[in-house]
């Protein structure tokens, strides 16, 4: 018997069970996550609302490419600093982090050399300038802004 090693949840509101699902490094559900289960997991929303079959299969690629490299838990950007995965009806990725609530616009494609951009992003951001750190002024970061371009949107300081 193998046994299933969860590495996100799954939210599917058409399930008969629970809308949360554990899924494995696949992308195949494997459990219910039930009152008192373990959800320090990445929640993956959006994706089982997209109704065309190819465009879901694909969105679920990258997905799944996405959290293989945060699994990696490089220390700009490791797994549990990731809250939601959100895939919109396009099949464009939208990733919310656990400490910071705006959102990380990835788009569709090319996600392993967004995801080499974004820590560099991140470097610089959790970098302190004047004592404090420039990711508490960030109101969404773009990375397919333009080709090969990344677009960090800041909130006016007060």
């Amino acid at each position: 018997m193998v046994e299933n090693e969860p590495i996100a949840l799954l939210h599917n509101p058409q399930s008969a069970d629970s809308e949360l699902q554990y899924i494995d490094k696949y992308g195949k559900p494997f459990y219910a996550a039930g009152p008192g289960s373990d959800v320090d997991f990445p929640v993956i929303t959006g994706l089982m609302e997209i109704t065309d079959t190819q465009l879901r299969q694909a969105a679920q690629k990258q997905v799944l490419i996405f959290l293989g490299r945060i699994s990696r838990n490089h220390p700009y950007l490791p797994a549990q600093s990731v809250s939601e995965i959100h895939v919109n009806k396009a099949g464009e990725m939208i990733v919310y982090l656990t400490e910071h609530p705006f959102p990380i616009f990835f788009g569709g494609g090319n996600i392993t050399s967004k995801y080499r951009k974004l820590i560099e992003v991140l470097k610089a951001l959790y970098a302190k300038q004047n004592g404090r750190e420039s990711i508490s002024n960030i109101r969404y970061i773009q990375m397919d802004y333009l080709d090969n371009q990344v677009l960090v949107a800041e909130s006016e300081s007060g």
